[in-house]
């Protein structure tokens, strides 16, 4: 009997430490400068959109997948733009002679949402980011293992676009960019990424984070309490 208490004892205190280590973030750190992060990753690639004619302007089908990278939205229509340095913002449309992705146009009744699957493996990633609007509405991004990030985008009368980037734990197996909660939908805001770049995080720490601590804690207590049940 009391192996028993004591074996159920084990499976209550495992079960907690997994249903929280589930609901842990696998982000370490983020970065807002491109070479903060190029520092802390090795093997990077960054991902080329096609070269296009200044002026020009055309819709792609979701999903899109280039250099490895996939790139799908909801609703399906994403849009590629490049146009001369002449521009408020050339940066988004000269996009290093490329093209910059841009988003469907936000309604009443909808927040388009772009969704990019990194290359396998991938355990650092980093983008540049901005509106299509005079607002710079903020935009909200969601990791895959559930840490989001409410980003203060610049619009596109700001002519330089936001970096953001961050190393994980585990591998990135999803990102997905929309509109935050409280914009104003009905300002017809299209998303903008620029330069995507993915690599491998360097030399993760092996010091465990203070909620591996709770959840070894929390897998004792368990232990103990049965144990003195048992005994009881």
């Amino acid at each position: 009997m009391m192996r028993r208490t004591m074996q159920f004892g084990l499976i209550v205190g495992v079960a907690a430490c997994m249903t929280l280590a589930a609901q842990a973030s696998t982000i370490t750190s983020t970065f807002t400068d491109l070479t903060s992060w190029q520092n802390a990753v090795t093997g990077v690639t960054t991902v080329i959109f096609p070269s296009g004619t200044a002026g020009s302007y055309y819709s792609i089908t979701s999903p899109y997948t280039i250099d490895g990278v996939t790139y799908s939205q909801t609703p399906s229509t994403l849009y590629m733009q490049v146009q001369d340095t002449s521009s408020a913002a050339p940066w988004y449309y000269q996009y290093n002679v490329g093209w910059a992705l841009f988003s469907a146009s936000s309604t009443s009744a909808t927040n388009p949402k772009i969704t990019i699957t990194p290359t396998s493996g991938t355990t650092a990633l980093s983008f540049e980011l901005a509106t299509q609007s005079s607002f710079g509405e903020p935009v909200l991004v969601t990791f895959s293992d559930g840490t989001q990030y409410t980003l203060s985008s610049p619009s596109t009368t700001a002519a330089v676009p936001l970096f953001f980037g961050v190393t994980s734990s585990a591998p990135i197996t999803s990102l997905s960019f929309t509109l935050a909660p409280g914009d104003n939908l009905t300002n017809s805001t299209q998303i903008i990424l620029g330069d995507f770049s993915e690599g491998t995080a360097s030399a993760p720490s092996q010091t465990p984070e203070a909620a591996t601590f709770v959840l070894i804690g929390l897998g004792l207590a368990g232990l103990r309490l049965f144990g003195r049940r048992a005994i009881a």
